[in-house]
């Protein structure tokens, strides 16, 4: 069976819906340990990785039905046209030919990847927010498309590249290989963070929020794009809650704060319906693409998840916070205020973190952070892991920007990933 619309909860479970609203989900897997799906639109296959860097296809029957295709060190998967791909810790990307998996591209600067469910063309987003296609030549046969205008996330569909910049900037390039960009929208006051393109017709949606000094504040509206129209873009909707959106088959859904997923059925704005409400939702997929809980790479960029959605995890996928005393930076940016709100109800947000050695294998990790940024005031719990999987913990409280240090042991103490989680305090 196809499913129109995958949701993947907090506890690794995957569910396929059909319909009807609210009953017609149907639990697929319940891996504890799933921390990405992926959809190839042309087939109907999904697949699923989890944080042991194993990779599964479902072959049909709900729960049992998987059947594991790699379990060497993946960090990230993407899948369309027939292909499917992995991206491992050390920015190695490999496909997968049926029987085996074969090395095409080994550049440690890779954070992401991603593919055009119209013609398989398959992207990768380094950590200085290039992006670049691959010809098919494995290893040598990478093109540069955006050599002036980095990126800090990136989609494809129907033969155009979509980026957005760290300035909220929402870019499409030329067509296939083509290295032309032009803005579709600028980022002023109000900021896009986040695209998604329904691959089945090219329709491009953006998620917009409000710029207000170093912070960007939900503001939850979702626009449509139509090329060449009097107004090109068009408000769908506008509710402060929305943290996610995902399009496909020709429709585009919504993921709220509650859990409860939403598919625009027009008129703007009024025009939604409710498909269900389940507060372990993080995730939601639609049409070819992927979906996962939450994860962008510490030093090195690599965005991936909407950044106002809780329990979020920074995991190293190729990069690593070393003891030398750099402020982590994504996309160059060391405000990390600008990439990372937890929770939108509270503003509470990581503003910067460092590590540094004080002596021998004595080390310090230093937060800039703030639990409030607003009128209420919450809790910011940050866990740290270093290079042997020992963690650390901090819990910021004030609504203030606070500095907070934690010294540890350790012998390799450069920090993998973080684990951030808000809570509103009323």
């Amino acid at each position: 069976m196809t499913y129109n619309l995958y949701q993947l909860h907090s506890d690794g479970s995957i569910w396929g819906y059909v319909g009807p609203a609210i009953t017609g989900w149907t639990k697929l897997g319940d891996n504890p340990q799933t921390v990405q799906i992926a959809t190839d639109e042309s087939s109907g296959a999904l697949y699923q990785l989890g944080n042991d860097g194993t990779i599964s296809i479902y072959e049909g029957t709900p729960l049992t039905g998987w059947k594991q295709l790699a379990s060497n060190g993946a960090v990230a998967i993407t899948a369309g046209k027939g292909g499917l791909y992995q991206l491992q810790t050390t920015g190695m990307i490999l496909s997968y030919n049926g029987t085996g998996w074969t090395v095409i591209d080994t550049n440690p600067l890779t954070v992401v990847i991603t593919v055009d469910q119209s013609n398989g063309n398959l992207y990768q987003q380094h950590n200085d927010g290039s992006v670049w296609l691959y010809d098919g030549t494995p290893l040598t046969g990478w093109t540069k498309l955006n050599p002036d205008n980095p990126a800090f996330a990136v989609t494809a569909g129907s033969g155009l590249v979509h980026i957005l910049t760290g300035t909220g900037d929402v870019m499409v390039n030329g067509g296939p290989g083509s290295t032309s960009w032009a803005t579709i929208q600028s980022g002023t006051s109000i900021s896009s963070v986040g695209i998604a393109v329904d691959q089945s017709n090219g329709q491009l949606y953006q998620l917009q929020n409000i710029n207000k000094g170093p912070l960007y504040a939900q503001n939850g509206s979702i626009w449509q794009y139509t090329p060449g129209a009097s107004s090109s873009w068009l408000e769908i909707d506008n509710n402060p809650i929305v943290v996610s959106i995902t399009a496909g088959g020709g429709s585009v859904y919504q993921l709220h704060n509650d859990g409860s997923i939403w598919i625009y059925t027009s008129p703007p704005i009024s025009g939604w319906e409710k498909l269900d409400v389940n507060p372990l939702t993080v995730a939601i997929l639609a049409g070819g693409g992927t979906a996962r809980r939450g994860a962008f790479n510490v030093a090195v960029g690599g965005y991936q998840p909407n950044p106002f959605a809780p329990n979020q995890m920074m995991s190293a996928g190729g990069g690593k916070l070393s003891p030398d005393g750099t402020l982590m930076s994504v996309n160059g940016a060391t405000n990390l205020t600008l990439w990372y709100n937890p929770n939108s109800q509270d503003g509470a947000s990581l503003i910067n973190y460092r590590v540094t050695q004080i002596n021998g294998v004595i080390y310090k990790y230093q937060i800039n952070a703030y639990a409030g940024a607003f009128k209420i005031v919450g809790s910011l719990h940050i866990t740290s892991t270093d290079a042997t999987g020992d963690t650390y913990e901090v819990e910021v409280i004030s609504n203030a920007p606070s500095q907070h240090s934690v010294s540890y042991n350790s012998s390799n103490p450069a920090i993998v990933s973080l684990i951030l989680a808000g809570d509103a305090l009323e």
